[in-house]
């Protein structure tokens, strides 16, 4: 398991942090976000697919709030200074 966003990774987790929904492809890093804070397409994205979950998001506002929501304590969870210091000593202590 890749833990580590790729490139463009930095923005989603800061948007992520502010409770917005992302659509993703379920493809890279990308595909490791769980399932419940972000909506994912499947790769290579198809024009059509994303129309309908795009549409889908703008008509239900609830839907986005909550994925929004977990996005943003998932990410307050697994990107927070004090978890990454957990993960350097863990690594430190396990080389």
């Amino acid at each position: 398991m890749t833990t580590t966003p790729m490139d463009g990774g930095q923005a989603l987790i800061r948007a992520l942090e502010r409770g917005r929904t992302a659509v993703v492809s379920d493809n890279g890093w990308y595909a490791e976000l769980p399932d419940d804070c972000v909506v994912k397409v499947e790769a290579p994205v198809r024009v059509e697919e994303l129309r309908r979950v795009l549409r889908a998001l703008v008509e239900d506002s609830g839907r986005r709030r909550e994925i929004g929501a977990r996005a943003a304590a998932h990410v307050r969870s697994e990107y927070s200074l004090g978890t990454f210091v957990e993960r350097i000593l863990a690594f430190s202590v396990g080389s």
